[in-house]
């Protein structure tokens, strides 16, 4: 850390000189305007004139040292998620169909990236994604919205014994993890580059926010899939009471969850603590339907079972918002 003087120039400007090593890294010449963004904090930063263009970053990955297309798969998403912006795959053989596939898949499911080059021995994916055109409170409510129209299909499905809709909601699944992906990747590269912060118009603290928020969204998505997946299993084989009871408490959950978004999106830290406090009213629910899936065949029991943990975990995961909020809010 370098210390300067600061001196006064014309009984009223503050001037501070800059150092040399830094003005010539970043070929700034006399007369260049520079910003100053002033932080939250007092710290006063100064971005060189090319910044954005400096914070490009390239990700070169060797299909050799890959095992298998499930890893290669994870990996794809792990370098999306870290906010690469240019990803290199290469081979000294062909690459293999498989891995093609699983690299198109991928591009695919992502938001935003294109394949920009292709041959026999290398594979050049790009973003062209402006986070600024995405918002993180329009991602995180669509990402919401999704996995509460999940819930309430997942009651209808139950009630109209509809097997069709049970593996749509399944399905669905593809769309709740790449928005989560995205908001992911938003959060990275607001945390490594401060003017796409100021672009997007928020925070760092708000961008890890919304990222923690959209991480427990994606978790209560993966419970709507498992709720959805044991649906056929006990569609046909309960009494209308029975099938009336799971309802019940699904929608107990599902409307827990809506309040925690409400309650966050409106920052009512009284309300979030009530929510939490009455959550536990859902457990007389589930235990009632523990109790007849004892006695039920055994396939049918372990379906039951799935699904009340499931409508457990969607609850305690709704409160987590709230402490969340409640945390962000003190």
């Amino acid at each position: 850390m370098e210390t300067r003087k600061v001196q006064i120039t014309g009984g009223s400007s503050y001037i501070i000189s800059l150092p040399k090593e830094w003005i010539n890294k970043n070929k700034i010449h006399p007369k260049d305007a520079l910003n100053l963004i002033i932080q939250e904090d007092k710290i006063l930063l100064i971005p060189p004139k090319k910044f954005k263009k400096l914070n490009f970053r390239e990700k070169v990955i060797n299909l050799e040292d890959i095992e298998g297309a499930s890893y290669l798969f994870r990996l794809l998403i792990g370098v999306y998620m870290m906010g690469y912006s240019m990803i290199i795959l290469q081979a000294k053989k062909r690459i293999t169909i498989e891995y093609r596939e699983v690299i198109k898949k991928f591009v695919n499911d992502a938001i935003g990236l294109e394949i920009m080059d292709e041959s026999p021995y290398q594979i050049k994916i790009k973003d062209l994604l402006n986070p600024a055109e995405m918002p993180f409170d329009t991602i995180t409510n669509r990402l919401y919205l999704l996995v509460k129209n999940m819930l309430d299909d997942s009651r209808i499905a139950l009630n109209n014994k509809d097997k069709d809709l049970s593996e749509n909601i399944v399905k669905r699944d593809d769309d709740i993890d790449r928005l989560y992906w995205l908001i992911a990747r938003q959060s990275n590269l607001i945390l490594k580059n401060l003017i796409i912060s100021i672009e997007v118009g928020i925070e760092t603290k708000n961008a890890n926010f919304y990222y923690f928020i959209s991480r427990i969204i994606e978790r209560i998505g993966d419970h709507a899939v498992n709720i959805a997946k044991h649906i056929p299993i006990i569609m046909e084989r309960l009494k209308e009471p029975q099938i009336n009871k799971i309802n019940t408490a699904i929608q107990a959950a599902s409307d827990i969850f809506s309040k925690s978004i409400k309650i966050w999106q409106e920052e009512n830290m009284t309300e979030a603590n009530q929510i939490i406090d009455s959550a536990g009213n859902l457990n007389s629910i589930l235990n009632e339907i523990n109790n007849f899936a004892i006695n039920t065949e055994n396939e049918v029991a372990i379906a039951l079972n799935y699904i009340i943990e499931s409508i457990r975990r969607i609850a305690d995961y709704s409160t987590n918002i709230c402490e969340l909020t409640i945390n962000f809010l003190v």
